[in-house]
């Protein structure tokens, strides 16, 4: 820093070299401090998503008392094909925001395409593990030893067995990604290591690894995990 007169009155003045000094300061404070805020973030993410799940898994619960126990129970029309479906009928019984329905980062399932995507179901960023009377999945073997939830009340294990996760999917092509038509999740992890936010029977929710999920359901175009 130095002094001059301007006008008869002593002024200072930073030198190029002090600016660039408090310049490269700030970069490599920046550099610390990001990937601390990218972290929180992520883990805000996370944290609203948990949320969701319990949310809904709880919902499913609640109304499972119309149904003798059993969620959703209609075997009046179609169930759907697919585990992120959900129809706007049994929908409007949950009785929650459609924020509750996808992640946070996710808002590509925000439009009505994705809310009314085929014949009154729509497609959402989580999977929902109970049994359908008709539909693609009624008659459909899940892997792992693994049953569909039908009856709350006669789940052997409700400790362990999730009702609603978050929609991870490994297609034919390979790697594992959260994905449905209207693109890609990647919001939790990186696509190699994902993990998966789920709730269970017994109602506690909580974020998985993906060592302690397996292949459970193929879809025609590949396997959902949970």
């Amino acid at each position: 820093m130095y002094i001059y007169k301007f006008q008869g009155v002593k002024m200072k003045r930073f030198t190029l070299i002090e600016l660039l000094v408090v310049v490269a300061i700030i970069g490599i404070l920046a550099s610390i401090l990001m990937p601390s805020l990218s972290g929180a973030r992520l883990r805000t993410i996370k944290a609203v998503c948990l949320s969701n799940t319990s949310q809904l898994g709880k919902a499913f619960v609640a109304n499972s008392d119309n149904y003798d126990g059993r969620i959703f129970w209609d075997e009046s029309g179609n169930n759907g094909n697919w585990p992120w479906s959900l129809s706007l009928k049994n929908i409007a019984e949950l009785d929650l925001p459609q924020q509750a329905y996808w992640c946070p980062v996710q808002s590509s399932y925000d439009n009505e395409s994705a809310w009314d995507f085929m014949n009154g179901f729509n497609v959402t960023a989580y999977t929902y593990n109970f049994k359908r009377p008709s539909g693609g999945m009624s008659g459909a073997t899940l892997s792992g030893g693994m049953q569909w939830v039908d009856k709350l009340g006669s789940v052997e294990n409700p400790v362990d067995t999730p009702l609603v996760t978050d929609a991870v999917f490994n297609g034919n092509s390979g790697g594992f990604f959260s994905t449905n038509p209207f693109g890609t999740r990647t919001n939790h992890t990186d696509n190699q290591k994902i993990d998966q936010n789920s709730m269970f029977v017994d109602g506690h929710a909580k974020l998985r690894s993906i060592s302690s999920i397996q292949e459970r359901y193929n879809g025609g175009n590949g396997w959902f995990w949970w």
